[in-house]
């Protein structure tokens, strides 16, 4: 989803000038603030779906650029924090050729080219066959900085960590010799103040790519599972459903602390100023704003490294030259689950029902969202008087069809679903028979009908 933000004065501090005045639109994805469970479980992601600006669209095929390979990947990315971490979600909508081979020994696959043959460039950890997405933290690096200084062109890291990536397995790779796969890779900064060769696996089996030093070399240690991987079982893609992957980083894995005593730390902030200034693990709180720029690997069975893209369409996030080529992150308060009954996108009868049971563990026609529907949430609804009116109505004025009005109509999916009068809503809750339960809401309607007369 494109969304597109304008007229900003970004408080972004660019290497030896001032502030930098944004006048031209850049993409930016809204990321709420709620701590996600890895479990592999949707619901809660699905909880911070809603206005525009929270799902992040990308699309790339096979080769694209010169000769597309099949029809391409698409993919939608969410973001999440809190004070400790901040969130991802990567979940296919289609493929034609999913791409796994999703091992700690060789997340490349085969990866056969003739450059890997230079023992230089091994077949170490790296994600560039597999269908996945890296996510370049630069958030120091804007469009014009150090363009003038070479020596200034590569520096993009605001912490020990500067890219993570994150794969999707294919059902085959979820558990390989028993073990569930959780991990994902993470590159950091090399002595040359380039992205480097170095890498490592974040999850119980990590793994360090020994080829180049890391700038800090007292990384915090990755053998905590810090992602999750599943399918969506809908049938889409020709019946094997969708790949999704939650993951998080710390946020001291990806942002220097001004507060760090350890002196190259406190030489690298000083060797960084006055650029870093603002991007430090003291400044991440509801507010914050920062490029993290998103690419796009459509894998395949041969190693082809050309194969991805930017969200704006540019090859790689490094090409940017204007700011409506980079990816901007802006972290949200707190989110209200229940926000999405009232924001518009919860119109379908079915997908607002899933929604009420799985995300708020609640039935529909529970006006005051206490895990009941009863006679008082029947009072509540009919006491704001928007019944049969044909005003504007949200959820908590009877609004629970998500056709923005009170009517019959919602009192008879109220009904139907089944929990008037029964109690919490169980996590695998009996519905009664449909027909006892539409002769209860007509009941209730003749009543309507009967006391408007």
């Amino acid at each position: 989803m494109r969304v597109v933000f304008t007229g900003f004065l970004f408080g972004m501090v660019a290497i030896a000038s001032p502030l930098w005045a944004q006048s031209e639109p850049y993409e930016i994805t809204d990321a709420p603030k709620m701590t996600m469970a890895m479990d592999a479980d949707l619901s809660d992601w699905e909880s911070l779906r809603g206005p525009d600006g929270r799902v992040q669209e990308m699309s790339f095929t096979h080769n694209g650029r010169s000769n597309p390979i099949g029809e391409p990947l698409v993919v939608n990315i969410q973001y999440a924090w809190d004070t400790d971490n901040f969130y991802v979600l990567v979940e296919e909508i289609s493929d034609d050729d999913p791409t796994g081979t999703y091992n700690d020994v060789n997340w490349c696959g085969e990866c056969i080219d003739d450059d890997f043959q230079n023992p230089n460039h091994d077949n170490n950890p790296a994600p560039w066959s597999t269908d996945s997405v890296g996510f370049y933290d630069k958030g120091i690096k804007w469009p014009g900085i150090g363009d003038d200084d070479p020596a200034l062109d590569s520096i993009l890291e605001v912490g020990p960590f500067s890219q993570f990536w994150v794969g999707l397995a294919v059902e085959d790779d979820l558990v390989i010799d028993g073990e569930n796969q959780y991990f994902h890779i993470t590159r950091s900064l090399n002595e040359g103040r380039s992205e480097g060769n170095t890498s490592r696996l974040i999850g119980p089996r990590s793994v360090e790519n020994e080829k180049s030093f890391p700038l800090i070399p007292d990384l915090p240690e990755l053998t905590d599972p810090q992602s999750a991987h599943g399918i969506v079982k809908d049938g889409s893609n020709d019946g094997r459903g969708r790949r999704f992957t939650e993951f998080y980083m710390r946020w001291d894995q990806i942002r220097y602390s001004g507060n760090d005593e350890r002196p190259e730390v406190i030489d690298r902030i000083d060797e960084l100023l006055p650029a870093i200034e603002g991007h430090l693990l003291e400044d991440v709180k509801e507010g914050y704003e920062f490029r993290l720029d998103p690419l796009l690997v459509d894998g395949a069975d041969t190693f082809a490294f050309g194969s991805q893209t930017h969200p704006s369409g540019i090859e790689h996030p490094d090409h940017a030259i204007d700011f409506d080529e980079v990816a901007v992150v802006r972290l949200l308060g707190a989110a209200d689950p229940a926000a999405r009954l009232d924001d518009g996108t919860l119109t379908d009868s079915a997908a607002r029902a899933d929604y009420v049971h799985d995300v708020l563990g609640t039935w529909l026609g529970d006006a005051d969202l206490d895990g009941q529907f009863n006679s008082s949430d029947l009072v509540i609804v009919f006491t704001a008087g928007k019944y049969e009116s044909g005003d504007v109505a949200v959820w908590a004025e009877g609004d629970w069809n998500g056709d923005s009005t009170f009517g019959s109509g919602d009192l008879v999916v109220a009904f139907t679903d089944g929990g008037y009068e029964a109690g919490p809503r169980p996590a695998m809750a009996a519905v009664p028979e449909p027909s006892s339960c539409i002769l209860l809401a007509v009941g209730m309607l003749l009543i309507l009908n009967r006391r408007r007369r």
